[in-house]
């Protein structure tokens, strides 16, 4: 999972498609961290913004109202409105 988030910024581009990234609450960032799925919502969102810096246009999320404003504020710091949560 580390791998493909490393990468990430490749595939929109070999796809040619929209990028679909879900991430919420994985065992890649409570193992990693060494913190339970109740306390990784924090992480979860951090992994959500790099995700959309590297060309994620959607976001499978769980928790909507904590992935929105980092979704608002990635949408404004690139002028793009087309992120899909």
């Amino acid at each position: 999972n580390w791998e493909l988030m490393a990468h990430l910024s490749d595939f929109p581009r070999l796809l040619d498609a929209p990028l679909l990234v879900g991430v919420s609450r994985k065992s890649m960032l409570t193992t990693a961290l060494g913190i339970s799925t109740d306390e990784a919502l924090e992480a979860t969102v951090a992994l959500n913004a790099i995700a959309l810096t590297r060309g994620a246009s959607i976001l499978r999320v769980h928790d909507v109202k904590a992935a929105s404003p980092a979704v608002g504020v990635y949408s404004l710091s690139t002028l793009s409105p087309s992120i899909i949560l």
